[in-house]
């Protein structure tokens, strides 16, 4: 299941038809093993609503100092808790059916509800928990309390199942997931526009600022460096236009996979007004730092170039000394 080549892939709907027999298997099973814990638990609410003057009965024998009323006081609490958990059980069950039929429907178990995946994990952590610090005690019925007994095999059934079987089924969601990741990257970097930033994001402005700092340095001495400075900003700031206009060109989608590829937050709720400002601020900022950079550079060489005159001048100085000595 794992082992799963996702270039093979241009779309999840290839990899579902691909492996329809081998996943839909594990979610039938889920779904099968959920309906049944469904009836079982509607059969115990019942059972327990139907047989209530047994029980009560048995709770008058097993307290003797409790008075009527508040044994049919614990009994209603009993079995209003139980109903409310019932109706639960039964509305996440419909849920799972339709976030299922969604996801077959679109042919993509990555659309298969993540916070029903989470809802099942912490009834799982829940009923873990309850089971180790009751201990033993959880564990002891009596044989009359028939609505124990089928409690506590609805538990037992819902743990087997979620690690047996769902987790099998969360595995399949997961890989779907990974895949359209990995086509969303694909078809990222294929993007012409994309690409283009992407050099850019990379260093090619830098390298064209170098480019152009050695024309400068060509045409005027290093020693101006307000010249060059100037010189850098007036070639950057008309590509930075340009670039503003080509994202306009982009549709919302477009602009919003380019923004979440460069981590800007909330990208999807952004309108495209939005996604083309932040895009370009990264834009200038890379410019700043870049002539921010190429500054130091020229600085750093300039100083050099210095040191190394100053060098020269002292040798030639020192070796005039010498002959007219």
């Amino acid at each position: 299941m794992h082992q799963i080549d996702f270039s093979k892939y241009n779309s999840v709907e290839q990899l579902y038809e691909e492996k329809k027999k081998t996943y839909s298997i594990w979610f039938i099973l889920f779904t099968i093993f959920f309906a049944l814990i469904v009836v079982l638990q509607v059969a115990t609410l019942i059972e327990y609503a139907v047989n209530k003057a047994n029980y009560i009965g048995h709770y008058a024998q097993e307290i003797p100092e409790a008075t009527t009323v508040q044994i049919n006081n614990a009994y209603y609490s009993s079995v209003s808790t139980f109903a409310v958990l019932v109706c639960l059980t039964v509305g996440i069950f419909i849920w799972h059916v339709f976030s299922l039929a969604k996801a077959t429907t679109k042919k993509d178990y990555s659309l298969y509800s993540f916070i029903l995946s989470q809802i099942y994990l912490l009834v799982i952590i829940f009923q873990i928990i309850t089971i180790i610090f009751s201990g033993l005690s959880y564990f002891k019925i009596n044989s009359w309390d028939i609505n124990k007994i089928l409690r506590l095999t609805s538990t037992i059934l819902f743990i087997v199942v979620y690690f047996a079987i769902f987790l099998q089924c969360s595995k399949i969601i997961k890989i779907f997931r990974y895949l359209k990741v990995d086509i969303m990257q694909r078809n990222i970097q294929t993007d012409p526009y994309f690409q283009m930033f992407s050099n850019f994001m990379n260093g090619n402005f830098g390298q064209f600022n170098a480019a152009n700092n050695s024309e400068v340095q060509n045409q005027n001495p290093v020693t101006n460096d307000d010249a060059v400075e100037a010189a850098i900003v007036s070639e950057a700031l008309p590509n930075k236009s340009s670039y503003r206009a080509k994202l306009e060109l982009l549709d919302h989608e477009q602009l919003t996979k380019m923004a979440e590829k460069l981590n800007i937050f909330g990208a999807k709720d952004l309108t495209k007004d939005q996604l083309i400002e932040k895009i370009s601020t990264i834009f200038e900022e890379k410019i700043v730092k870049n002539i921010n950079k190429e500054d130091h550079k020229l600085d750093d060489k300039t100083k050099k170039e210095d040191l190394k005159n100053k060098n020269e001048e002292d040798e030639n100085a020192s070796d005039d000394d010498k002959g007219e000595n």
